[in-house]
């Protein structure tokens, strides 16, 4: 299935699409940093870093402002 489908299946509420291959639980999103390209890199709790589209942005951020 598509990243679309799947995301269909996990708590909106937690899960945000950051690229056209990733999505990312909010509650593990521990920095965002902007790249010398001025692209967006979230670091989660994990270490793991992921990219974070230009059209997906605002989004992320948007509910990481939200998380209590």
């Amino acid at each position: 299935g598509t990243l679309k489908q799947f995301l269909r299946t996990l708590d909106p509420a937690l899960f945000v699409r950051v690229h056209r291959s990733a999505a990312v639980n909010i509650r593990h999103v521990r920095e965002l940093t902007i790249t010398a390209t001025g692209g967006l890199t979230a670091k989660l709790s994990t270490g793991t870093d992921v990219s974070v589209a230009k059209s997906f942005r605002d989004e992320l951020e948007t509910r990481l402002r939200a998380v209590p």
